[in-house]
């Protein structure tokens, strides 16, 4: 395993500590999440700032908002991160209230917020919003029945890219048409992949083929990554110019590393599909730790989305 992958584990395994040593009734595969953030942000957690902005949030918002809801503990780490948390909380409950439209919503439209908030200037929060309204509503009507408000998210990040919610889609759709017949994954990871890949420039098939080959790659090696976010978080090498196999390596034993320690450590340690994204999520944190710009930052927010994602569904099914 290569020096930036284990530093990127041992942060992991780090802030995962210290946050079940300061929260011990707290939603562990909240904790598992939160401590996935961090290593997407390359640096340890202050655990007396994120209890500041948890006392925040509860004076902020009410108790029936989404905000307050399950990924609550994710959002005041985020806040803590911030350089502002009291105006990094404003600008997330206005983004958030216009996401809404007055109906009733569950955290992943605060996801949603989330992303706009971390990456698009304020002034042009509007515009955007407007966007991801009109992308969220084309993905409904072409997947009637695999379009969630999960996808709120994914379609954020494609209204930040800049092309017309007409043009991504397509892009979205096209890809997703090729893996539907490449991939060996349900629809709704196909259409979640393919939601991620629109956000790369590069040729659609010549990304759906790395995904495959990734996604073979690690279940020949005897690390399948299961299904729904956890396989598409395989997405966010899109861009990486790294060989499949030294990309599988790094996998494998960032999941051989994790696997030793808490929360996944033993019997009774948390399941191997949420232990192999967090592995994928290590590696791809290092290799976006080299760049800059919007495709780090996409990554990043992909990355904490689909780990969000995830913890909500393990943690409702628990």
């Amino acid at each position: 395993m290569i020096g930036k992958v284990r530093t990127e584990c041992n942060l992991y395994v780090r802030n995962y500590a210290a946050m079940a040593k300061e929260n011990v009734w707290g939603n562990d595969v909240v904790r598992m999440a939160a401590a996935g953030i961090s290593v997407v942000g390359h640096r340890p957690l202050d655990i007396k700032r994120i209890q500041y902005c948890e006392q925040l949030l509860k004076a902020h918002e009410s108790i029936f908002s989404s905000l307050r809801g399950l990924g609550s503990y994710v959002y005041c780490v985020k806040m803590a991160m911030s350089d502002d948390p009291e105006e990094w909380l404003d600008h997330l409950s206005e983004v958030h209230a216009a996401l809404r439209r007055g109906w009733f919503t569950n955290g992943t439209t605060a996801l949603a917020a989330m992303n706009i908030v971390d990456i698009v200037p304020p002034e042009q929060y509007g515009i955007i919003v407007e966007r991801t309204l009109q992308i969220y509503e084309a993905m409904g009507n072409a997947h009637v029945f695999l379009t969630s408000e999960e996808d709120m998210a994914f379609a954020a990040l494609m209204a930040i890219m800049g092309e017309s919610p007409t043009v991504i889609h397509r892009k979205a759709e096209e890809m997703y048409s090729i893996l539907l017949d490449t991939l060996d994954a349900g629809r709704n990871t196909i259409q979640t992949i393919s939601h991620i890949l629109s956000l790369y420039d590069g040729d659609p098939e010549s990304m759906c083929r790395m995904v495959v080959a990734l996604h073979e790659g690690l279940k020949q090696a005897g690390h399948p990554m299961g299904g729904e976010s956890s396989a598409a978080v395989l997405a966010t090498f899109a861009a990486s110019r790294r060989d499949i196999r030294e990309l599988v390596e790094d996998i494998a034993a960032a999941d051989d590393f994790l696997y030793g320690h808490k929360p996944f450590k033993g019997i009774f340690g948390q399941s191997a599909r949420l232990r192999r994204m967090i592995a994928v999520l290590c590696v791809q944190s290092a290799e976006e730790s080299a760049d800059s710009g919007l495709s780090a930052s996409i990554a990043a927010a992909v990355s904490v989305s689909l780990a969000i994602q995830m913890a909500a569904a393990a943690a409702a099914a628990a």
